[in-house]
């Protein structure tokens, strides 16, 4: 189907169950993980061991798509390449969803 009869189909939807006022949507959008994780190396002998830290930030796409009706339908959150969670988002309080601190977008 093409994006023209899917909007129309959802339009006349619209008209008998209106919907899309409890529709919210998302988009796609970028978190840093701090991951704060070293590496050690096998040392020869009695040398201690070198410890490499990893890079403090790192990049993770996170598709998040927010449903706030009454249906008790699960988030979904699609990872790096595409990989699906094992486990759904659950929201704390799916009718009133609350956008995310800058703060904590950075610690997420």
């Amino acid at each position: 189907m093409n994006r023209i009869l899917i909007c129309d189909s959802l339009l006349k939807r619209d008209e008998t169950e209106p919907f899309l006022k409890r529709s919210i949507t998302g988009d796609e959008i970028w978190i840093t993980n701090d991951k704060n994780v070293r590496k050690r190396s096998w040392s020869k002998g009695k040398q201690a061991p070198q410890t490499i830290a990893k890079p403090g930030l790192t990049r993770n796409k996170l598709t998040l798509c927010v449903r706030a009706d009454n249906t008790p339908e699960p988030l979904a959150a699609e990872g790096p390449q595409g990989s699906r969670r094992e486990r759904p988002l659950q929201p704390a309080n799916a009718a009133s969803p609350r956008p995310m601190s800058p703060r904590m977008r950075d610690t997420v």
